[in-house]
């Protein structure tokens, strides 16, 4: 087997005749997880079950990602609300208390336990509102990857 190598006679390329060589380079950018309709049919090519996936895929990242939300925007509601219960539970505790000590004859005690309790809700409610950190009112920008440069 002898493999030809362009020698003095033969030409590796042929000679110019008037013909240009046009290169092009196209770039498409896409944004979501959705490509266009164009490229969707080319998966279809490929694969005649692959843009229905595609779409499928989708939507199911759609209902996921709303889900999410809907529980991270009712999540601190549910968690005052918990609060809220817990503190009136112990309030009414406490006053059940406070009455059996009164009741039993030790009014000053009773007085005291109940004086404790309301200074108690006090310094959580003047703090508490204090202390929350404040909601920041636009989400925070990530800063942008650096891009590499690009040559000429």
């Amino acid at each position: 087997m002898t493999v030809a190598t362009p020698g003095d006679d033969e030409q590796p390329y042929p000679p110019d005749q008037g013909q240009q060589l046009a290169l092009g380079i196209e770039f498409r950018q896409t944004s979501g997880p959705i490509p266009p309709p164009e490229i969707l049919l080319g998966y279809n090519t490929i694969d005649p079950t692959l843009a229905s996936r595609i779409m499928r895929m989708a939507e199911n990242e759609q209902a996921h990602r709303h889900a999410i939300e809907r529980i991270e925007t009712g999540e601190p509601f549910r968690l005052a609300r918990r609060g809220q219960m817990l503190a009136l539970s112990v309030v009414v505790l406490i006053l059940v208390f406070a009455s059996f000590l009164a009741i039993i004859g030790h009014p000053y005690l009773a007085a005291t336990v109940v004086g404790i309790d309301l200074l108690g809700l006090v310094i959580v409610f003047i703090t508490g509102q204090s202390t929350r950190p404040a909601e920041p009112s636009e989400p925070a920008v990530e800063p942008e990857a650096e891009q590499p440069p690009q040559g000429t």
